[in-house]
């Protein structure tokens, strides 16, 4: 192809060209174009206010959830706070029977009497020291006061053994330092025990 062919070809896509771009369609066509285009740019601008909202509405909702999940937490704490401290008070009658806050002779006594008659052992003799009660750096039980005790039992050697075992578990605290046996005859002992009984002195309960 020579040189004044291809300038010819040139020149006659030109005119194309410009004839197209005369045609009423063509000018309607890119009109359409351009308008769509700068309504597109019209929407995003307008939406993109609504956009930044929708997100910090989006951020916003994630941060509360996390509060009300923290909020649920410690929600949870607190029940389980609560039940942990119904649960102590509904053992406080029990504490308070097993370290009274008075030496309470009176119910141990018939703690006693009721021992005494379940193990068919005969109660020789009791006797308390309530003059000089262990004070706190001596008692075995700390913080509490306690008051030796010293008794007498006689029966059958497994009822004895049996009263033994079933003193140091009664409702009331009671400590035991020392048992000793001694025969009377067959199958009849005589059993001595010293212990004592603890308590907690309501002022030092109050404190």
């Amino acid at each position: 192809m020579t040189g004044d062919s291809l300038t010819g070809g040139v020149s006659r896509y030109q005119k194309y060209l410009r004839a197209v771009e005369a045609q009423p369609l063509w000018k309607a066509s890119l009109f359409m174009i351009l308008s769509l285009v700068l309504f597109l740019f019209m929407i995003m601008s307008a939406l993109r206010p609504t956009f930044i909202t929708i997100a910090n509405l989006w951020n916003q909702i994630n941060t509360d959830k996390v509060l009300i999940d923290q909020a649920d937490n410690k929600i949870r704490l607190i029940q389980q706070g609560n039940q942990q401290v119904q649960n102590i008070q509904n053992k406080l009658p029990l504490l308070e029977t097993a370290i009274p806050k008075t030496p309470a002779f009176a119910s141990w006594a018939n703690y006693l009497q009721d021992l005494t008659e379940n193990t068919s052992v005969k109660l020789a003799s009791v006797s308390v020291n309530t003059t000089s009660p262990i004070t706190q750096n001596q008692a075995l039980f700390k913080p509490a006061t306690e008051i030796s005790f010293t008794l007498i039992v006689s029966g059958k050697t497994q009822n004895a053994v049996d009263f033994l075992d079933r003193l140091s578990k009664l409702p009331r605290l009671t400590l035991i330092e020392e048992a000793k046996l001694s025969t009377l005859k067959e199958n009849q002992v005589e059993m001595s025990v010293k212990g004592r009984l603890v308590y907690l002195p309501y002022n030092y309960a109050q404190e």
